[in-house]
């Protein structure tokens, strides 16, 4: 919470989409909700920061989806393509 190295972006929940800032986009409506707040904040925040993901391969089966909102930057490509 040290506001030298971070920064506090609010965001609002929403009944359906977990968030209003979360795209409203029906190929995403079965994005892991617990996941759902990464995006929200990325597009929220005014430097509309990467995501960065290591191992969490749900993540490449909505990659062409959320790259028209978001950028995610995949850390591990290797493992996460040794997963499909």
């Amino acid at each position: 919470m040290n506001q030298k190295h971070c920064d506090r972006t609010p965001i609002t929940t929403h009944p359906t989409r977990s968030f209003e800032e979360f795209p409203e986009d029906t190929q995403l409506d079965k994005f892991d909700l617990s996941d759902r707040k990464f995006v929200a904040l990325s597009r929220t925040h005014s430097a509309k920061p990467p995501i960065l993901n290591a191992v969490d391969s749900d993540w490449q089966e909505f990659e062409s989806i959320l790259a028209k909102y978001v950028h995610i930057q995949f850390l591990c490509p290797d493992y996460l393509a040794s997963t499909l």
